[in-house]
């Protein structure tokens, strides 16, 4: 007996052998031709689109990367800065000490070094921190100067690793002194300072002629500074007939708001 095939499996092998024969005799290339004009336009859309997608993908990873080394080549400029700055300040130090040390031989007195750390206003005067204290010393009274021998300040307190120094502006500071002039003896008087922070000289006599630019220095009369350390310049001298004394103002030669190493006069 004979298997029956199905109707349905001869229609289907009909039209695949009747699709292949009008293939072969290129009847399908109308349809075919229809389908890719269909298909092609959304296969450009979506190949344009993919390859968008890759540029910004690439464009962002390449934006990662700038930014990395960005930071990288930042953070390298911040080392750099650093090395140049410490290269700077130990210069800066060297030519202090080198200014400095042709001048203390003069003074008899040891020195010791030491970096402004601090500022800040006590009680009406103007006080700076050094950090260098009672181990390296330094007590009460000792004359604080920079290079040059120009007077800036005395202890008014020492710890074990830092200490306070006084300003010679301040109303608490009162300095013996003299006013140097190779054409007449020295006058005496006394430097104080003010509550506005400038350097006021009093108790000079009337009859005491003064000039501007005429230099100050200590008298060493009286006191705890050596004589000779120098301070400043009359900048503008207060006479009037009716005051026993005369006064003037004094520019001080150091620089008080931007101090940063300093020498403490030690026994």
């Amino acid at each position: 007996m004979f298997t029956r095939i199905p109707k349905s499996f001869l229609i289907c092998l009909f039209l695949v052998i009747l699709i292949i024969l009008f293939n072969l005799g290129g009847y399908l290339n109308f349809l075919r031709n229809a389908f890719y004009q269909l298909v092609l336009p959304l296969e450009k859309s979506i190949y344009q689109f993919s390859y968008q997608i890759k540029e910004w993908t690439e464009v962002l990873t390449n934006l990662k990367k700038t930014k990395e080394e960005i930071s990288r080549l930042k953070e390298e400029n911040l080392q750099l800065q650093s090395q140049i700055n410490q290269l700077r300040e130990i210069a800066q130090e060297n030519q202090f000490l080198r200014k400095q040390l042709n001048l203390s031989q003069s003074l008899e007195k040891k020195l010791v070094l030491a970096q402004v750390v601090g500022s800040q206003i006590e009680n009406f005067n103007q006080v700076i921190f050094i950090n260098k204290g009672k181990k390296a010393g330094i007590k009460k009274n000792q004359p604080v100067i920079i290079a040059g021998n120009i007077l800036i300040g005395q202890i008014i307190e020492s710890f074990d690793s830092f200490s306070k120094v006084l300003l010679i502006n301040s109303p608490q500071s009162k300095i013996n002194v003299m006013i140097q002039d190779k054409t007449s003896e020295p006058i005496q008087g006394i430097l104080k300072g003010s509550s506005d922070f400038r350097l006021i000289l009093d108790l000079i006599p009337q009859g005491k002629k003064l000039k501007e630019n005429q230099i100050i220095a200590t008298s060493g009369l009286a006191g705890f500074y050596p004589p000779n350390l120098l301070i400043g310049r009359i900048k503008k001298i207060i006479s009037t007939e009716e005051n026993v004394f005369q006064q003037a103002e004094i520019e001080p030669i150091a620089d008080l708001n931007h101090l940063k190493l300093v020498f403490v006069l030690i026994e």
